[in-house]
């Protein structure tokens, strides 16, 4: 048996961005995560 898999991802904030990251925020789709900046 097979235990749950997580992933957890963090991609900052649209809003208000840490440390001079930038505006970022992540999408999933059709079983794929982007990264948008």
């Amino acid at each position: 048996e097979n235990g749950n898999e997580y992933m957890y991802l963090n991609p900052g904030s649209v809003s208000i961005p840490k440390e001079g990251s930038s505006h970022s925020y992540m999408v999933y789709e059709k079983g794929t995560f982007t990264w948008k900046i």
